[in-house]
């Protein structure tokens, strides 16, 4: 029983050792992660840097090429407003557009994370559960196995004590002879042996009976 106690206690702590590990390298994964959102999170930040500074480039070409047209400054500023609105709408939508697709990507590589993690630390409670309950078994094994010594002692010292039970001789049966095989026992001790004559113990050989013919059916 402590055998098999000791080794489930051997299992459950091989189990724990490798939960553990496992939990090590979940968090590794998270970290890995953490710096991979964050490198997604500088992306973002270049892009909207890079949109902003494609914008002013943008409206100031525009701005050249309406001198350029001689056009009224009303008509000018309208048409540079215009595509500025235009630029930043597109700027906008490409920008939200990538800071979401990153806020997805990332989240769901943090989720990922924290269910492998929170699955982790559930394997661990369950090894240290089932560990402290090896250990309990083995300590109950141990105390059952001290009171059954000790009454088996106790009930050796009380037989000690007890006169020994005397047995009884088994009952034989008495062999008892019949009248009639003591006559017959007693007239062959009287008897001679007789000598058979030579010959006298042969018997004549029987003679077959002759086949009888069958009478012929043919006419």
């Amino acid at each position: 029983m402590t055998k098999k106690l000791e080794k489930a206690l051997e299992k459950e702590r091989t189990a724990r050792k490798s939960a553990e590990a496992d939990l090590k390298s979940v968090k590794k994964q998270v970290d890995k992660l953490d710096g991979k959102v964050r490198k997604l999170e500088g992306q973002v930040e270049r892009m909207k840097a890079a949109e902003a500074k494609r914008k002013e480039k943008e409206t100031k070409r525009k701005e050249r090429k309406a001198k350029r047209k001689k056009v009224t400054r009303k008509v000018a500023s309208k048409t540079a407003k215009v595509a500025g609105k235009q630029a930043a709408k597109v700027a906008r939508k490409k920008a939200v557009t990538a800071g979401k697709t990153a806020a997805k990507r990332a989240a769901k590589a943090a989720g990922q994370a924290s269910k492998a993690a929170k699955q982790a630390q559930l394997v661990a409670k369950g090894v240290k559960v089932g560990a402290t309950a090896a250990i309990e078994e083995f300590e109950k094994g141990r105390s059952d196995a001290k009171k059954g010594a000790s009454k088996k002692s106790a009930s050796k010292k009380s037989a000690k004590k007890r006169p020994a039970a005397k047995k009884k001789p088994a009952a034989t049966k008495k062999k008892t002879a019949t009248k009639k095989t003591a006559t017959k026992k007693a007239a062959a001790k009287k008897k001679p042996p007789t000598k058979k004559a030579a010959g006298a113990s042969k018997k004549p050989p029987k003679k077959k009976p002759a086949a009888k013919k069958k009478a012929s059916t043919k006419k």
